[in-house]
């Protein structure tokens, strides 16, 4: 296990008519020991460059990489010790999978029965025990995605890169694989970084995710966190696409856009303060299609169908007032029959939603919270 710290670091690439592209700028990031780091982002966000940068593939313009407090900016990555498992998977034809993935221990001259007991290990964790004897050839994408895995962690490397290590396979593979590199980065304790443009699969493997964009880091914290208090507007979206965004201008105690008034909590005014106009992110919780709900009123009409499984959500466009309307998404009971067309009677509660500046920074993250 080790714990990695980058600070100020930045990559530029000079193309070949001269001009500079920036694949990270000024990243300062902790990755404690022993934990998983997910790292997501839009693409072009940089974050295989981060990877690289860890793994000793690419030097970076500016700034230094530390492992337990030595720097290792200059060092290759033999010296660092570290295993990257990316989305290209390379396998040798000719030799089985248990030669595979024994191979790394030989180079280091462990014991022929050691090798054989820590290749036997590593295949239980990821389901591969029967595939030992068998060759490459005819193995699903997952099975040699688990195969390289093995080849990466079989020899105890002091920090694990993952860079998209799922994206060949189907997505129920996809959970499994999911599910069994947490069982053996848990029972390595082996520091992780695993990069992916899937935010659901960052959520879920994640101790704590860090997001990037444009080469720069937005926010790091658990995915819980990040969820219930997004820094800005983007990650409020990318965090949930379902996540609808109203521009609005600031009254006395309230919010008005279009001819609605929206009234503001003590908490949301004060963090409001002098802003004349204000970001409000609706979430389908926030918004739901129930006579009874608490919230203001408002009128609605059904878009689309509503989304099967226990969150029924649909796609509904709210009248505004004044001939302005906006297509927000909606929570449905259960039991609904409306149908594309079908008017709604809607409640919105403004307390439950999220307020960001005119740049899209937080200023209330509702129900009481604040941005830190």
């Amino acid at each position: 296990m080790v714990a990695i710290s980058v600070r100020g670091l930045s990559v530029h690439h000079r193309l070949r008519g001269g001009e500079v592209v920036t694949a990270l700028d000024g990243v300062d990031l902790d990755l404690p020991s022993g934990r998983v780091t997910a790292v997501t982002g839009p693409a072009g966000c940089g974050k295989s460059t981060l990877l690289r940068v860890l793994a000793g593939l690419e030097a970076p313009t500016e700034g230094r990489v530390a492992f337990d407090e030595v720097d290792v900016t200059e060092q290759p990555t033999r010296v660092r010790d570290v295993a990257l498992v990316t989305q290209d998977v390379t396998t040798f034809p000719h030799r089985t999978v248990r030669a595979q993935i024994g191979e790394p221990l030989r180079y280091q001259h462990v014991d022929p029965a050691e090798v054989d007991d820590r290749v036997l290990a590593e295949a239980r964790v990821l389901g591969i025990e029967p595939l030992l004897d068998r060759r490459p050839h005819g193995l699903s994408a997952g099975d040699r995605q688990r195969v390289a895995i093995a080849r990466a962690t079989v020899r105890r490397p002091r920090a694990f890169l993952l860079d998209e290590p799922f994206s060949a396979a189907d997505p129920p593979e996809r959970l499994r694989l999911r599910s069994e590199l947490l069982a053996l980065q848990r029972g390595l304790g082996v520091t992780t970084v695993h990069v992916t443009h899937d935010i659901a699969e960052a959520m879920a493997v994640g101790d704590r995710l860090a997001v990037l964009d444009s080469g720069r880091l937005v926010q790091v914290a658990a995915p819980q966190t990040l969820y219930d208090r997004p820094a800005t507007t983007q990650i409020a979206q990318l965090l949930d696409e379902a996540t609808r965004l109203l521009d609005t201008e600031v009254e006395d105690r309230g919010l008005r856009t279009g001819r609605l008034r929206l009234p503001l909590g003590s908490g949301q005014q004060r963090a409001v303060g002098g802003h004349r106009r204000v970001t409000l992110a609706v979430r389908p919780g926030a918004l739901r299609a129930e006579d009874t709900a608490a919230g203001v009123a408002l009128a609605g009409e059904l878009v689309g169908p509503p989304a099967a499984g226990p969150r029924r959500e649909a796609a509904v466009r709210v009248d505004l007032g004044g001939g302005h309307a906006a297509e927000l998404v909606a929570q449905l009971p259960a039991w609904t029959r409306a149908r594309p067309g079908d008017g709604l009677a809607l409640r919105l509660d403004v307390g439950a939603c999220q307020l960001f500046d005119a740049e899209g920074r937080a200023l209330h993250h509702g129900r009481g919270q604040t941005p830190p």
